[in-house]
C-alpha cells in the first residue's frame, strides 16, 4: 500500500487505539457504559476525525509531488501490474515473441526503483557490448 496514505491516517489510526483503550478499560473495570465508548467511538468520533483530516489534513501543506512536472503519457501503465498486463497482451496478440516477452517481464521485475533501472540499462548496455565483441571475435576467427 502506499506509504503517503499511512502517514495521512496516522490520526485516524490513534483515534481507533483511543477509542479501543478507553472501551475495553471500561469493559474490564465493570462499568456498564463500556459499550457506549465503542458506539460513540466508531459511530461518531471517528467518521469526524476522518472527515476532518481529509478535509483539512495535509491538502494545506504542498507537497514536493506538487511541484514536479506530469512526465507521463497517456499511454504509459500506471503500476507494474498494468505493465505486465499489458506485456501479456502483447504477447497474445503475437506481437512478442517468447524470448522477448520473458525478457521485458525480466526487466520490468528488476527496475522497481529508478536506480534499480538504471543499473539494468548499464547491465544489457554492457551485456551487448560483450555480445557484439563475441561477434566480431568469431567473424574474425572465421576470416
Amino acid at each position: 500500500m502506499d506509504d503517503s496514505l499511512d502517514d495521512e491516517n496516522a490520526l485516524v489510526n490513534l483515534t481507533v487505539f483511543v477509542v479501543l483503550g478507553v472501551g475495553l478499560t471500561a469493559l474490564f473495570l465493570g462499568y456498564e457504559w463500556f459499550w457506549m465508548a465503542f458506539v460513540l467511538g466508531f459511530g461518531v468520533l471517528l467518521p469526524m476525525v476522518k472527515v476532518l483530516t481529509d478535509r483539512f489534513g495535509d491538502d494545506a501543506v504542498p507537497d514536493e509531488r506538487d511541484h514536479r512536472p506530469e512526465t507521463r503519457t497517456a499511454d504509459e501503465p500506471e503500476s507494474k501490474q498494468d505493465a505486465l498486463d499489458t506485456l501479456r497482451d502483447r504477447y497474445a496478440r503475437g506481437d512478442l515473441t517468447e524470448a522477448e516477452f520473458e525478457r521485458k517481464v525480466e526487466a520490468l521485475l528488476e527496475t522497481e526503483t529508478p536506480e534499480s533501472a538504471r543499473d539494468h540499462v548499464r547491465r544489457s548496455r554492457s551485456r551487448t557490448d560483450r555480445d557484439a565483441d563475441d561477434a566480431t571475435f568469431e567473424t574474425d576467427e572465421n576470416a
